[in-house]
């Protein structure tokens, strides 16, 4: 099993005066951030010498944090298991607590005019995103969905934030992007307040044209509230 490591001497030899008193051998296993929102049953073969094996059944429960442990006690094995579990980082989602980060890159357009996103979550489901009417997404910007983090250990009925870090892709150069005419047209359209009624009227066509999952409204937050949900116990990370 990968992630475990060497177990030369953990049931037989080693340290006598560890044996003596029977200290439990302590394990790291990996555990993805799927497994971790979803939870998982994990059965782990362990070979404890003599060409014998043991199976061992790990309850990776929802919520559950990297460095949390998992005591097994089991009679076959001349001493007791502490699972101490490490958190795969994630290509999209950064955890913090029951709180979950993802990063956002905008076009200019869709900062000024709005837009819909499709985010997959951990689940393997889309959650359909959008700022709320009106609003004009800046640079590096923070948006926050409620009850859309990490379930949080014990507490089934409670989930996290989904918090939302938005970029904008600037194009370099106006060469290839607006004519002259285009330009003048801009410059005439900025100063007025008519970018929100197109805002407004994009956002209605949009959401009539897809059916299914509703749109959840993002509200403005800051980075300072991340990982302020869901802040562990030191009871829940030992056995």
């Amino acid at each position: 099993f990968r992630g475990f490591g060497s177990m030369g001497g953990a049931f037989g030899g080693g340290n006598p005066f560890a044996q003596a008193f029977n200290a439990p051998v302590v394990l790291q296993v990996d555990v993805t951030l799927e497994d971790m929102f979803l939870g998982k049953e994990m059965n782990i073969e362990l070979d404890v010498g003599g060409r014998r094996t043991q199976m061992v059944n790990l309850d990776i429960r929802p919520g559950m944090l990297g460095g949390q442990e998992l005591l097994v006690r089991n009679s076959d094995m001349e001493r007791d298991l502490i699972f101490r579990l490490r958190e795969i980082r994630h290509d999209t989602f950064r955890r913090k607590n029951a709180d979950l980060l993802i990063d956002l890159e905008l076009s200019l357009r869709e900062a000024v005019l709005g837009f819909e996103r499709a985010i997959k979550h951990l689940d393997g489901k889309e959650v359909w995103i959008r700022p709320k009417k009106g609003d004009v997404v800046n640079f590096h910007d923070v948006l926050v969905l409620p009850n859309l983090g990490m379930p949080i250990d014990g507490q089934p009925d409670v989930r996290g934030r989904l918090f939302v870090r938005c970029s904008i892709k600037l194009p370099r150069t106006r060469s290839g992007w607006l004519d002259e005419k285009q330009e003048r047209d801009l410059d005439q359209l900025l100063p007025k307040d008519t970018l929100l009624q197109q805002a407004k009227a994009r956002a209605r066509a949009t959401h009539q044209a897809r059916s299914g999952s509703p749109t959840i409204t993002l509200q403005r937050a800051s980075l300072r509230q991340f990982g302020t949900m869901g802040a562990p116990s030191a009871e829940q990370f030992f056995f």
